[in-house]
């Protein structure tokens, strides 16, 4: 099964693994799920340092890069209809970046791993 991991499932699976629940856990260690990290989430990562509300120890690319080596997740690019799809969707959650991983999961027919209970009013499989 494919899975896409929210931005803070992805920051709390590295940096603050006992905030995630025993089911996400779970999905996330079977290596028979495909872990998918969104663009977005790198775009929403950056922004948020350039900000100053998080860091990370060492620059961005390397702690990518690094995690991508520890839990081999795929990045999943963001195409136009993935963009398109925000204007069709209901406005239950205010975060442009939420909103666009929640259309990425409706477009490629994929659940997200999610603590967001925002994100469980969409028409998506929320696994947590």
């Amino acid at each position: 099964m494919n899975i896409l991991l929210d931005t803070c499932t992805l920051i709390w699976l590295t940096q603050e693994p006992e905030r995630l629940s025993d089911k996400s856990k779970s999905l996330i260690e079977n290596p028979d799920n495909e872990l998918l990290v969104s663009h977005v989430s790198v775009w929403e990562m950056l922004l948020k340092m350039q900000a100053g509300k998080f860091s990370f120890p060492v620059p961005l690319r390397k702690w990518l890069s690094d995690q991508q080596n520890t839990w081999h997740f795929r990045y999943l690019n963001i195409s136009l209809e993935h963009l398109l799809r925000v204007e069709e969707i209901e406005r239950h959650h205010g975060d442009p970046f939420d909103r666009l991983l929640v259309t990425q999961a409706i477009v490629e027919n994929i659940g997200i791993v999610t603590p967001d209970p925002w994100i469980a009013k969409y028409p998506v499989q929320v696994l947590w």
